[in-house]
């Protein structure tokens, strides 16, 4: 894992500052990277090493302590208009649907992600405006968005363009496995 550059930190600070506010990173010793909780007031916590892990219990801690101060976390002055309308951080974001649609019989294939059935409707209809070519569902599983990141890094090396991939043998068999998993 490559530690993050100060120009990495300015870009990502935005979406992360609600998520981990309060979680400093120290260098032990032997140089090894620890993460904790830090908040005035409150006992200080180690947090995992893992990402996924370190955000959802820093999300926790500060629920919590929030909960407690009656406190409300906003975005600092000047940053509304670079949040996106419904940012949430990871922790929060809800559960929704994983799908995969092709273009045209035998055509690229899109994997995506829906935040509920309701809003998959109006997502194809929005991809078939652009498209000349008619969009079929092939399969759709309930996943969340880091469900999606994952599917498309398994299955990059077939990357057209953004979130559609090459029909090619593997994104197939992928899709297979989605429509097998989303119907038991």
């Amino acid at each position: 894992m490559t530690a993050l550059t100060a120009t990495d930190v300015a870009r990502l600070a935005p979406a992360l500052e609600i998520a981990l506010r309060y979680v400093t990173k120290r260098k032990n010793a032997n140089g090894s990277a620890r993460w904790y909780w830090q908040r005035k007031g409150h006992k200080t916590v180690r947090l995992p090493e893992s990402r996924a892990d370190r955000e959802r219990i820093a999300g926790e801690l500060n629920a919590t302590a929030d909960a407690a101060e009656g406190f409300t976390p906003q975005l600092p002055k000047g940053k509304e208009k670079r949040r996106r309308r419904h940012w949430r951080p990871p922790i929060m974001r809800p559960a929704g649907f994983i799908y995969a649609v092709q273009m045209g019989d035998g055509g690229p294939i899109k994997i995506g992600f829906s935040e509920s059935a309701e809003t998959l409707p109006k997502r194809l209809r929005a991809l078939q405006t652009g498209c000349p070519h008619p969009i079929r569902v092939l399969a759709t599983m309930p996943g969340r968005v880091p469900d999606e990141r994952d599917a498309h890094q398994a299955l990059a090396a077939h990357r057209l363009k953004g979130e559609w991939f090459s029909p090619a043998p593997e994104v197939l068999a992928f899709v297979t496995d989605m429509a097998r998993r989303s119907h038991g």
